[in-house]
């Protein structure tokens, strides 16, 4: 379970792909230098970190 956790955070690491405005999670907005700064960002940073 821990693996399969681990590899899907990776791989969401990885992707590329335009940022989203909202969080996919919970629907929050992301703020703007976030999106910037993190290329393909889909998660706020308190989903994120969860």
């Amino acid at each position: 379970m821990l693996a399969a956790n681990l590899a899907s955070q990776v791989g969401k690491g990885r992707y590329q792909g335009m940022s989203l405005h909202q969080c996919e999670e919970c629907d929050d907005p992301i703020p703007e230098a976030r999106r910037h700064h993190v290329p393909g960002v889909r998660l706020c940073v308190p989903c994120q970190t969860r």
